[in-house]
């Protein structure tokens, strides 16, 4: 597990990573995105006490399948993480948080 800070957010780069799904647990005070990274392997991106979520997705008629990240940005906006995530042209998740980790599992 990584925890997302200044000198680790270079870890968190998800470009071309697949989002598979969004998951509210405990109770609704963490909001888990699970993406099937470029390499393969499964992660968890674990965020805490989100707020500000905006998620916007619209797909063309006949059009299916895994939204893939172009570009992810996590800036640090006094105590709490700002995070843009871009899926083009499907759409986009942005949120803040307190904190946030990254699990990784073997690839599949």
């Amino acid at each position: 597990m990584i925890e997302l800070a200044e000198e680790t957010v270079t870890q968190f780069a998800f470009c071309d990573a697949a989002l598979l799904g969004l998951v509210w647990i405990e109770e609704g005070r963490v909001l888990e995105l699970q993406l099937k990274l470029a390499d393969q392997r499964l992660a968890r991106l674990t965020c805490v006490w989100v707020s500000d979520l905006s998620i916007h997705f619209a797909y063309e008629p006949h059009r299916t399948g895994l939204s893939l990240s172009w570009d992810c940005h996590f800036r640090r906006t006094g105590q709490r993480w700002h995070m843009l995530f871009e899926f083009p042209p499907e759409g986009r998740i942005e949120l803040d948080c307190n904190e946030a980790r990254i699990e990784h599992e073997d690839a599949v």
